[in-house]
């Protein structure tokens, strides 16, 4: 038998996860760090989506959307 987590854990730790990639963006140089960020990010959301609320799920879809949306913006030149 498999323990549930309540749902504001499961936002927590998937929240908690976006960290190194927010830091790494933030600190990180040039479109590899802005693209890694993103993927981390992205990747982390998508993999928080097990969850059976459904609102939760289409948040952390649409939080990984935003990540790959702000490389998309800021990984252009100029």
């Amino acid at each position: 038998m498999t323990r549930r987590f309540p749902v504001w854990q499961r936002m927590a730790v998937v929240q908690a996860l976006q960290l190194p990639a927010l830091a790494l963006l933030i600190w990180g140089q040039g479109a590899a760090a802005l693209w890694t960020a993103s993927l981390w990010g992205s990747l982390v959301c998508c993999a928080g989506t097990d969850s059976g609320w459904r609102w939760l799920n289409r948040l952390l879809l649409l939080q990984a959307a935003a990540w790959l949306a702000l490389a998309l913006v800021l990984g252009i030149p100029a």
